[in-house]
């Protein structure tokens, strides 16, 4: 890793480039982009050195693709101080930035906070909270192989807390990891929901009837 050629305006890491040995970064005069990139001269244009800096939530150029718009928002999010401490410590536990041509282990994913967890993680959202699902005791939950993005406005269940309040857990405005499964010798379903803080399980009848909270496991 060249941590001085840092990330590129558009937010790729040039820093791990495959081109790098004969690419000195975005910024020089040798990037075989530099005519073409949109990101490039729309922040020259502002006068800022990165796209992470502008206050717009724009999607031009290489930013209509999940790898560079997800480690823009990164360093948007902490820093790309952070983000660099992170690849660093990905590249030593083998996760590779290229590893066929350009493609690697930051591309493939569906969404922009799966990759965010990834790079600060060094695994998926997605087979982690997988497994500590099948982890709960819950015997249904064992034989649960596969976790769907959802939106939690479809999920949001409205239960009855102890107290006797009645109330929603879920973010309606976020995404969610869940499935439901049937219980066994029951006419009622356990659905659960998942993020990178918290596990929701409940049981409830068809279509969410009569909806109860299990359990709720902050990570």
């Amino acid at each position: 890793m060249k941590r001085e050629l840092g990330i590129a305006r558009c937010g790729l890491a040039c820093c791990l480039c495959s081109e790098n040995d004969k690419c000195s970064g975005c910024n020089s005069e040798n990037c075989p982009d530099k005519d073409w990139c949109e990101n490039r001269k729309c922040s020259i244009k502002k006068g800022i050195k990165h796209c992470y800096e502008c206050d717009e939530d724009c999607k031009k150029g290489l930013l209509n693709k999940i790898k560079p718009y997800a480690f823009t928002q990164f360093v948007k999010r902490y820093s790309e101080s952070d983000l660099l401490d992170c690849l660093a410590e990905n590249e030593k536990n083998g996760i590779l930035y290229h590893r066929d041509g350009i493609i690697g282990d930051y591309d493939d994913f569906e969404n922009v906070e799966e990759l965010i967890y990834f790079i600060r993680k060094g695994k998926r959202m997605k087979e982690h909270l997988l497994t500590e699902i099948k982890k709960l005791g819950i015997k249904e939950f064992e034989k649960l192989n596969t976790l769907n993005l959802l939106d939690g406005s479809y999920l949001n269940l409205e239960i009855e807390l102890p107290n006797g309040v009645k109330a929603k857990l879920l973010d309606d405005s976020k995404k969610y990891y869940a499935n439901q499964i049937d219980i066994e010798g029951s006419d009622k379903c356990y659905g659960v929901a998942a993020d990178e803080n918290y596990i929701v399980v409940y049981k409830y009848g068809c279509e969410g009837k009569d909806a109860e909270l299990v359990l709720l496991k902050r990570l």
